[in-house]
């Protein structure tokens, strides 16, 4: 794929120093392999057992990667130590992992210690975003902090106090987070920029619910449609231990449809390309030839959908040819999918969050028709069939993988300052946060908690939210570096990393409970003590008699985790041990003890039981070709339309003379959500990423080599790419991996990220656990939740 390359011996010498057995090995980007990089080193029981461990080590700690998101759900390191220094890290053998590391893992050490790291409580003394700090002691911050809250609590009310918190590094941070909350009527909510709510819905409208295959399950697959997805980069353990041995091992063709040709593409049977935001009109062109072929099942269709008859007369308008010109998908590959998936069985449509990035109804709609195919097919109801999200922590049956039990250390928790009557809290609503953070509307926030996110960095229209948010009056931010966030706050508090604390995290089929390796470097501290010692000090000011333990008892990380061990909400029954000190010796993790985290469990079957009944949680009990609550409740397509975008070559063709290219700012790299963004340049912390990758360098703009020397450009020069939103500056790479029409815009990096992403989302209004309703600009705000548009976007490109 012409110069983003590197040669097959470069890369597996360099995946051999980390450890990585991800099953790619071309198509890469050009690396220039760090002196830093780390050689493997095994230990033997000889050495265990006499103590002579490598490097002079005095123990080996198991802990749970905390360097990002996604890719480490259970990804462990040994943590060689000597004198409460660390002196070796690497992969684990115990762990999903399997001994490997990401690129992301591999940087651990860097990050742990770096000199860029934040260490000490720190005060603004200068300007907002003037860089200008001072040192402070922890007693001197949380009396400015708690000062400040009381103040808010007494005037305008405790609604205007939030705590905004990004994804979580372990678990025990998001139960705290929730009880502080409700101790004091706080807002709570985990930043402005949702990123799958459109991905599960168009699911749920469809099916009912929604799932997550297990890794073991994709080996039963004959065919795997890896549908806007990068698994090889975005999920490396899932792909080599799930699709990419089911297609290696058990014979499963793969196909991957996507705008780019991904590093997953390069390793399938079949690549089709396609236009951000058209999901749907391929799907239907896929249903149109199912349908005209006679290859649907009709046994099942009769027995167990609704709309039929109306799903087929859409279909119709729906030829291979014409999609062809909507979606970039060939005509003959639209064919030849359609009649795979009808044929072959069982077949799992394995769908990522491109899918959704579009936003709008075209977002939903993608899911929506995507599922709709499994109704025509009978693709469902035994092991390797159906569909599997991205991710499914939480499902509308409450069927879903484990979801640590946030709310569990509310229950019972004193009530010290209600909640203010009459107001809508942004608890769990995306919109109402957006309201709140870019509008000051119906109020703004006089204190704001931002703990573990940099929402500056990661946030749609990054310009508009940063203009808004310097009218917070008060600011606080939570991190192991100064970030974009960071910089206009007015308290900065270290928190301690992965290494320093006790790690608790449940995702997927699995739990995990990592011990800390070292103490808390310089005055860093566990976030789940930060919020307990501002209780503390909350009780003092607002002179509460009880004794502050009364409401955060928790002191230490083994306490806590065995209070949320010991929760009736968390679906690990069956475990008489369960405790900190059981779980800790099981870094491979332990199953969740409810029936769907079981291997061999299979959705949409009474009880996971292959041989009962399908069952389907919809208002019918059928799959809903034709969902008619969306348009009866909403006034939504209650068919799975096909709509452009709300700016698309189609929708906005006078827009798109101005600006003809499609941007694309949310791809998946292998250091992709690495949360150490540095204000210095709004880069990476690790030196080791920014040395072997080029797009971590700086910030960088992909455009096809055609299409570059259409626009008068080469590779390394700098250029501007511009929207109707904003432009930024970024050095030119040549990729065919993308086709001429898209530009693939820079991503997480602080200043610049999102400036030219729309201010645009597809809000939703409450419909049980799930969410939907008209789409619109944030004027019309409805309720609970919204999607961000990161992908469509239309752009242009021309030399700085």
């Amino acid at each position: 794929m012409g110069n983003y390359r590197l040669s097959r011996r470069t890369f597996l010498k360099w995946s051999t120093t980390l450890g990585a057995t991800l099953g790619v090995t071309s198509g890469l980007e050009k690396l220039t392999i760090p002196t830093s990089a780390l050689a493997g080193v095994t230990e033997t029981k000889e050495q265990v057992a006499t103590g002579t461990l490598p490097y002079g080590a005095d123990r080996i700690v198991k802990c749970r990667c905390g360097c990002g998101d996604v890719c480490g759900v259970h990804h462990i390191a040994d943590v060689y130590v000597k004198d409460q220094q660390i002196v070796w890290y690497g992969g684990a053998k115990e762990g999903w992992n399997k001994g490997g590391l990401c690129p992301r893992g591999a940087s651990g050490l860097q990050i742990i210690y770096s000199p860029d790291r934040l260490k000490y409580p720190m005060k603004r003394v200068g300007e907002r975003g003037s860089g200008k700090w001072e040192r402070i002691s922890w007693e001197e911050a949380l009396d400015i902090i708690s000062d400040k809250i009381v103040a808010a609590i007494k005037g305008p009310g405790p609604h205007t106090v939030a705590v905004c918190q990004g994804h979580n590094m372990t678990s025990t941070t998001g139960a705290v987070r929730a009880r502080l909350a409700a101790i004091y009527g706080f807002d709570s909510f985990e930043g402005p920029h949702p990123c799958w709510n459109n991905l599960r819905f168009g699911a749920w409208a469809t099916l009912g619910d929604y799932n997550h295959l297990k890794e073991e399950d994709f080996h039963y697959s004959k065919l795997i449609v890896i549908w806007g997805h990068n698994p090889a980069i975005a999920m490396p353990t899932e792909w080599r231990d799930g699709m990419y041995r089911a297609k290696q091992e058990f014979g499963a063709k793969i196909v991957v449809i996507d705008p780019r040709f991904t590093e997953t593409a390069e390793k399938a049977d079949m690549y089709i390309p396609i236009r951000p935001g058209t999901d749907a009109a391929l799907a239907l062109g896929l249903a149109n030839v199912i349908i005209n072929e006679g290859l649907y099942d009709r046994e099942f269709v009769e027995k167990y959908t609704v709309g039929f008859e109306e799903y087929k007369e859409l279909a119709q308008k729906y030829p291979p040819e014409e999609v062809e010109k909507i979606t970039w998908a060939p005509a003959d590959k639209i064919r030849e999918l359609a009649r795979m998936y009808a044929t072959i069985k069982p077949a799992v449509l394995e769908v990522g969050r491109g899918v959704n990035y579009t936003a709008d109804n075209s977002g939903w709609l993608g899911p929506r028709g995507i599922t709709c195919l499994i109704g025509l097919t009978g693709q469902v109801g035994v092991r390797g069939a159906g569909y599997s999200v991205e991710a499914s922590l939480t499902t509308p049956s409450n069927s879903g993988f484990i979801d640590f039990p946030f709310a569990s250390l509310t229950k019972g928790a004193p009530t010290l300052v209600p909640r203010t009557k009459g107001v809508k809290y942004a608890a769990g609503s995306a919109a109402r946060a957006i309201e709140r953070l870019y509008y000051r509307k119906p109020y703004g926030y006089e204190v704001l908690l931002v703990f573990g996110t940099n929402i500056l960095a990661k946030s749609p229209a990054t310009n508009v939210l940063k203009e808004a948010m310097m009218q917070i009056p008060f600011i606080v931010v939570e991190d192991r570096f100064i970030n974009t966030t960071g910089n206009i706050a007015d308290i900065l508090l270290p928190t301690s990393t992965w290494v320093e604390q006790a790690i608790l995290y449940a995702e997927y089929s699995h739990l995990v409970c990592t011990p800390p390796a070292i103490k808390p470097m310089f005055e860093s501290k566990p976030s789940f003590l930060i919020y307990a010692e501002l209780s503390d000090k909350l009780c003092q000011k607002l002179r509460i008699s009880q004794p502050p333990e009364t409401y955060f008892p928790w002191r230490k990380d083994e306490d806590l985790i065995n209070a949320l061990l010991a929760s009736k909400d968390l679906p690990m029954g069956g475990y008489p041990a369960l405790n900190y000190q059981y779980v800790i010796k099981h870094p491979e993790g332990i199953r969740g003890a409810r029936p769907y985290n079981q291997e061999g469990y299979v959705w949409f079957r009474q009880d996971g039981d292959p041989n009962k009944p399908l069952v389907f949680p919809t208002p019918s009990g059928k799959i809903e070709l034709k969902a008619q609550q969306l348009e009866d409740k909403w006034g939504l397509p209650a068919l799975p339309v096909h709509e452009e975008p709300f700016e698309s070559p189609f929708s906005t063709p006078d827009v798109f003379k101005e600006y003809p290219l499609i941007g694309h700012s949310r791809v998946h790299r292998h250091w992709g959500f690495l949360q150490y963004n540095l204000i210095s340049d709004g880069g990476y912390a690790s030196p080791f990423i920014r040395e072997a990758f080029p797009t971590a360098k700086e910030p960088t703009l992909e455009l096809n080599p055609a299409k570059a020397r259409e626009l008068g450009l080469k590779e390394g020069d700098l250029a501007w790419v511009e929207s109707r939103y904003g432009k930024i500056k970024a050095r030119v790479i040549f990729s065919e991996r993308i086709p001429p029409e898209l530009v693939v815009t820079p991503y997480h990096w602080g200043n610049i990220q999102n400036v030219i992403t729309p201010p645009r989302w597809s809000l939703f209004e409450g419909a049980g656990y799930n969410t939907v309703g008209p789409y619109g600009t944030p004027s019309r705000f409805i309720d609970v939740s919204g999607q961000s548009m990161y992908a469509g976007f239309l752009c242009k490109v021309y030399k700085a």
